[in-house]
């Protein structure tokens, strides 16, 4: 019973760490273009310290508070999707954040010594910008294939 109260306990205050983070300009630190954020570190450590299905949590909930973001103080990388479908964007911004618990408790468990927790932080906050930067490029090309099938098909009746 106290294992359980513990971890609620945990979890309820990376939760609320993350919102901190995400919801203040602690967090997310706009220099424009884009936007630099420190919110990857709590998910990192909840992942490292307590496993990766903790960790998947603080991510859905960084996930979330980026869309937040996303809506309310958009990037200039990502404005322009916005316009074109918001559904891509969104799932950008989800997706790249449930990666990094997922990938940083994968490469400590990999490697297994001490250093393996700088490589598992260095691989999640690597996963956090590769994903990130790296969807959007194909978001918008998937994007604009959406659009092209959307006139095409509206035209043809």
């Amino acid at each position: 019973m106290k294992k359980n109260t513990l971890q609620l306990t945990l979890l309820a205050l990376f939760t609320a760490l993350t919102l901190l983070l995400g919801l203040t300009p602690i967090g997310i630190i706009s220099i424009p273009p884009a936007n630099m954020t420190l919110m990857h570190i709590p998910v990192i450590i909840a992942a490292l310290c307590f496993g990766w299905k903790f960790g998947l949590v603080i991510g859905g909930v960084f996930g979330l508070t980026s869309v937040i973001k996303l809506f309310t103080a958009p990037s200039a990388l990502m404005s322009p999707l916005l316009g074109i479908n918001p559904i891509i964007p969104i799932a950008i911004s989800i997706v790249s954040r449930l990666m990094i618990p997922l990938v940083a408790y994968g490469v400590d468990r990999a490697i297994k010594k001490k250093a393996g927790l700088f490589v598992a932080s260095a691989a999640g906050t690597l996963t956090n910008t590769i994903l990130y930067l790296g969807l959007r490029p194909i978001s918008r090309v998937v994007s604009i294939r959406i659009r092209f099938w959307a006139s095409s098909a509206a035209s043809a009746r």
